[in-house]
């Protein structure tokens, strides 16, 4: 999304019954087109429950917006071998479109369907022009 604004820390009131805010991470957008942005140094059951929190109260909103969960690329075989947190994420990824960033200081790897995740389609790679960090 070239020539889109980014903020960071973006306050989010939830839809709903509740009154709660959500600080997301991460908002970038164009027009009325959204990505959405929770970064995890690491990925665990707990956060996940976070991230399904937080596509809940994406989905009750008015909003367009795409969430990722973007993380170290390292966290790479959490998300994919069999458990809690890999389950958890493919049915987000299934039922509410995450999708899910992993970096590192060279590259991006953008997985918007989990078939992406798991290799059986192409993700997006977008590689740094200068090593961050």
């Amino acid at each position: 999304m070239l020539g889109c604004r980014v903020e960071y820390e973006v306050p989010f009131a939830q839809g709903g019954w509740s009154t709660e805010r959500v600080i997301f991470d991460i908002v970038a957008g164009k027009g009325k087109e959204q990505l959405v942005v929770e970064v995890k140094d690491v990925v665990t059951t707990r956060d996940m429950g976070q991230v399904y929190g937080y596509a809940n109260a994406l989905q009750l909103s008015k909003e367009k917006a795409k969430l990722y969960l973007g993380t170290d690329i390292l966290n790479y075989e959490d998300l994919v071998m069999p458990g809690m947190v890999a389950e958890t994420v493919r049915e987000l990824m299934e039922r509410e479109r995450l999708g899910v960033i992993f970096a590192d200081k060279y590259l991006l790897l953008v997985c918007d369907n989990h078939a992406q995740l798991t290799l059986n389609e192409m993700p997006a790679f977008v590689p740094s022009a200068e090593p961050v960090g």
